[in-house]
């Protein structure tokens, strides 16, 4: 839902700039162009402080994994043994026993499975905080350079057509990097307090 507002106010404002640049355009010459473009996933996927969030992710990602794993393994050894005492035990232990196995493997898996999504909203919010930190400082420049008042982002606009001399994902990423060897603690910016194990 916020993710929608955003985007609806993003498109406002842009129609609100562009609106006023076009008016304000026809009395000047049109040698300025209105906006620029850029392709906010490859400026995350690309830029310094992304490839830095992307190993932290994939960090406990793998962790994650591998508690899974040990989980799994665990209990593939109690099944075993279960099985081995099948013989021993009378029909009623045995119930008893096995549903309590089923019972906390189905506890286990849904825990993994709630740990699973807490991991991928985290990465979206990691996302998220990186474009909230980012792309409006590394606009500035930008928008002096080009003497544009806005970036359009062509993640959020699909079909939008443009000439190729106003994407400037490069000059994204440039911007980016040259922010964080400025200022590396941006990274915990982004990424603090946000995980519990």
């Amino acid at each position: 839902m916020r993710s929608f507002r955003n985007k609806y106010r993003l498109f406002i404002t842009l129609f609100i700039v562009f609106f006023s640049y076009v008016c304000f355009a026809t009395a000047q010459t049109y040698s300025q162009i209105p906006f620029v473009v850029y392709n906010s996933e490859k400026v995350f996927r690309s830029s310094e402080l992304g490839q830095e969030i992307i190993r932290r992710y994939n960090k406990i990602v793998q962790e994650q994994g591998e508690a899974a794993e040990i989980a799994a393994k665990i209990f593939e050894a109690e099944e075993d043994e279960l099985v081995r005492k099948r013989s021993l035990l009378s029909a009623e232990e045995f119930k008893v026993l096995a549903d309590d196995f089923d019972n906390r493997v189905r506890e286990t898996r849904i825990i993994h499975k709630n740990k699973d999504n807490q991991i991928r909203k985290l990465y979206g919010d990691w996302k998220e905080n990186f474009f909230n930190e980012t792309i409006p400082r590394a606009f500035q420049p930008i928008s002096k350079e080009y003497g544009v008042y806005a970036a359009v982002d062509l993640m959020t606009s699909k079909n939008l057509v443009y000439r190729e001399n106003i994407e400037v994902t490069e000059l994204f990423i440039k911007e980016i990097n040259n922010l964080y060897k400025e200022n590396i603690d941006i990274f915990k910016l982004i990424i603090e307090n946000r995980y519990e194990r």
